[in-house]
């Protein structure tokens, strides 16, 4: 498991090596587990830890997926103990605010189908960067459905979810992988 986590982060390097960076310096934990029906996991109370419950199936892809997918939930985190994207996350679960989740295709509390939304741009743009037009728009019905209903339900978010509520609104409509590509530099 190590190995392919050692490949999967040279991968994104070959990749993308300001996201590498990024990860590293983000990500100081990698815990493996055995969760039946999980592949991995983060906690917002744990920042820079990952979780991760590998099938012996995946290959190095899924492996570079799954961590691109977990520092996305902790940059999320993060961003949002410092810039408050929630104000009030106990309200995320009421009936009003429920969302369908991109990855899952179900209802969820809207914080957790804001979180599925941005994986689901990470993973895109992932696959984007493998030249794989078809994987980069794997999401691509789901997540205009997403952020349909979050656009009607902007009273859940800070200042700061609106801001990247109306960056995935932008993606959407213009499907520009060179955009996050440049935002990782910093650029």
């Amino acid at each position: 498991m190590v190995y392919n986590v050692e490949k999967a982060l040279d991968l994104i390097k070959l990749l993308h090596p300001d996201l590498h960076y990024l990860i590293n310096k983000h990500i100081g934990t990698l815990y493996f587990i055995k969760k039946e029906g999980f592949g991995g996991g983060s906690v917002s109370g744990l920042l820079g830890l990952i979780w991760l419950n590998p099938p012996k199936r995946w290959t190095v892809i899924d492996y570079a997926e799954a961590l691109y997918h977990e520092f996305i939930h902790n940059s999320l985190f993060l961003d949002d103990m410092v810039n408050c994207i929630f104000p009030d996350p106990l309200s995320c679960e009421n009936e009003e605010a429920l969302t369908t989740s991109t990855i899952l295709k179900k209802k969820r509390p809207l914080d957790k189908s804001f979180h599925a939304a941005n994986v689901s741009i990470g993973i895109m743009h992932m696959y984007h960067l493998l030249s794989d037009k078809k994987k980069s728009r794997m999401y691509e019905e789901d997540l205009k459905r997403t952020i349909v209903e979050m656009n009607d339900k902007t009273q859940f978010l800070g200042e700061r979810g609106l801001e990247i509520l109306k960056e995935m609104n932008h993606f959407i409509n213009t499907y520009d992988f060179d955009s996050i590509t440049l935002s990782l530099s910093g650029k």
